[in-house]
């Protein structure tokens, strides 16, 4: 295989070679059940990404993980998704690399990133002074380069440079769009439940490492001993503490952060007990799992099932 080729993943098929320059996304050294040892991970590029097990001498190490790499592979299907056997891999070198198109390698948002944020931005701006909105905006003021880069996950949804303001600008327009709905006649609190929609996952922000290319390298030491909810409620806390707001003014926001996730065994600290945080996870769950299917959509034919996704645990059908 010509060793400068590269093959989107979103265009492999079962019974195909795939040839080329990936990211390493994740690496594991495993055994069978009779001992004999390979490892297996994940690659990916703009397009989508692929797991992979490599059986015989892999020369790359969990210190390779989010770096760029060369690989020879038979792509084949495995429990219902495309699976790489891969038979050479290396870390790429200065000669490929210089000749790489990174723009077919890094996934970005497919949105206007910077145009996302200060549609974010202006949104706190409109209900200035609200404590709410402050710590918000103070938030977006001290942490925008990172803000504009940081995806919003890792692997599931929004795995991409810019996917932290595209997950969260998507979300804002569907919660202002239901305060015009249904306004003060439902008791939402506008300016929190805005608030607690820009925020929810400002944790992940510390809870993850990004790479060179701005992607999520691995989580911090922080982030997986409190999780990206508990730090946003830290973040919260210490921007409040900065603006002079009291502590018990936090209560509501800080509970839309901790139950955004909806339930215990989905990562909530508690479940949501306002009709913002309520609503909040509403959208979260919308947003996310509209992105999944986006992206196993893309590379599934009209008519056809797509492969397993592992996130929903189940295969979803194309119709437009």
């Amino acid at each position: 295989m010509d060793h400068w080729m590269h093959i989107d993943i979103a265009k492999l098929k079962s019974m195909s070679m795939m040839g080329g320059l990936y990211i390493l996304d994740e690496l594991k050294s495993r055994t069978t059940s009779n001992g004999k040892p390979f490892v297996s991970g994940r690659l990916s590029d703009a397009s989508g990404s692929i797991d992979f097990v490599m059986w015989d001498n892999c020369p790359l190490s969990v210190e390779d993980v989010g770096k760029i790499i060369y690989v020879d592979a038979e792509v084949t299907m495995y429990k219902g998704a495309l699976q790489a056997k891969l038979y050479t891999a290396h870390l790429a070198t200065e000669g490929e690399l210089g000749v790489l198109d990174m723009t077919a390698l890094i996934p970005m948002a497919p949105i206007n990133i910077e145009r996302a944020f200060f549609e974010i931005g202006d949104a706190m701006v409109d209900f200035l002074p609200n404590n709410y909105a402050m710590i918000a905006l103070g938030l977006l003021i001290d942490h925008t380069d990172l803000i504009r880069r940081c995806p919003a996950a890792k692997s599931v949804h929004h795995a991409f440079v810019g996917g932290w303001v595209m997950h969260t600008c998507n979300m804002l327009r569907m919660a202002k769009h239901i305060c015009d709905q249904y306004g003060e006649g439902y008791h939402i609190d506008r300016p929190l439940f805005l608030a607690g929609v820009v925020l929810h996952d400002i944790g992940k922000l510390r809870e993850f490492t990004l790479n060179q290319y701005g992607l999520v390298k691995q989580y911090s030491d922080e982030g997986k001993l409190l999780g990206h909810s508990a730090l946003g409620v830290l973040m919260v806390a210490e921007k409040a503490k900065e603006l002079s707001i009291s502590q018990e003014e936090l209560f509501p926001l800080q509970h839309m952060i901790l139950s955004h996730h909806g339930k215990a065994e989905l990562g909530a600290a508690v479940e949501p007990m306002c009709i913002e945080a309520q609503l909040l996870t509403q959208l979260d769950g919308i947003d996310s799992r509209l992105e999944i299917c986006r992206c196993v959509l893309d590379k599934t034919e009209k008519g056809q099932f797509s492969e397993l996704i592992r996130a929903l645990n189940k295969q979803i059908y194309r119709v437009a």
